[in-house]
């Protein structure tokens, strides 16, 4: 099996241009959700919210508007939840009003709830996905190769232990996996540049044009940038990646 394809057999857009709501609902389920929970007080009412926006886009064929051309499939899912959420609140509101004047999903406007539903919260429910699906992707590279080292050297300096934030020193790792300092810090290297690679891929699924790419790099860079999420470079994610047939 070839884990690094020079471009994904079939892409996030060929998905969406397809209609593939299954996959649509299966991938993006989790970050929408997670947008959705910071919003509402309930997990239940989250769920509840959550399964009727993606209704929504399976009856009014939101995916079918989605345009490979306008750029990131990202960017149109953030602004399709943030305006099924105004519009949501908006019904609400004029329902307890006792107007009950219902806004269409597919008005423009602001929200008037004071609620914080900027692009940077639904960034980071988008991110912590994107990071999670690369790092399945890593693990299963590495462990194909018989190599588990590799992944756990990298795990434990980049994102810590499972359950915990604190990442560990190279020195620490080598300990723990009875490994000299000069593997972890090949290790660590290597891991990086696959790291890297997977999330470009990652990235390349779901828009079309190399400058989109580059694009959702730069926004990507720029909120690692100020933000704590892991121990990663902005720069070692926006490089040019290292062969991954020649790490490890």
């Amino acid at each position: 099996m070839k884990s690094f394809p020079d471009e994904p057999l079939l892409t996030e857009w060929t998905r969406i241009e397809g209609r593939d709501f299954e996959h649509f609902f299966q991938k993006y389920w989790s970050p929408v959700r997670r947008f959705v929970a910071r919003r509402l007080p309930s997990v239940e009412e989250s769920e509840e919210v959550t399964q009727e926006l993606f209704y929504a886009f399976l009856e009014r064929d939101f995916l079918g508007r989605a345009d490979a051309r306008k750029g990131s499939f990202r960017k149109f899912l953030f602004h399709a939840a943030r305006q099924f959420l105004i519009d949501r609140y908006r019904a609400a509101s004029a329902q307890k009003r006792g107007a009950g004047r219902v806004v269409p999903l597919e008005a423009v406007g602001d929200a008037e709830s004071g609620e914080d539903l900027g692009e940077e919260s639904f960034d980071q429910e988008w991110y912590a996905s994107l990071f999670n699906q690369a790092r399945r992707r890593l693990k299963e590279h590495y462990y194909g190769r018989g190599r588990p080292e590799c992944y756990r050297a990298f795990r434990l300096f980049c994102f810590g232990k499972s359950g915990s934030e604190v990442t560990w020193s190279q020195k620490d790792i080598a300990e723990e996996l009875d490994l000299t300092l000069a593997q972890v810090k090949n290790f660590v290297h290597r891991g990086k540049a696959v790291f890297a690679k997977e999330i470009r891929l990652s990235i390349s699924e779901y828009v079309t044009r190399e400058e989109d790419v580059e694009a959702e790099l730069r926004d990507l860079t720029q909120f690692l940038g100020s933000h704590r999420v892991l121990d990663f470079s902005a720069s070692s994610i926006h490089a040019k990646t290292e062969d991954p047939e020649e790490d490890c």
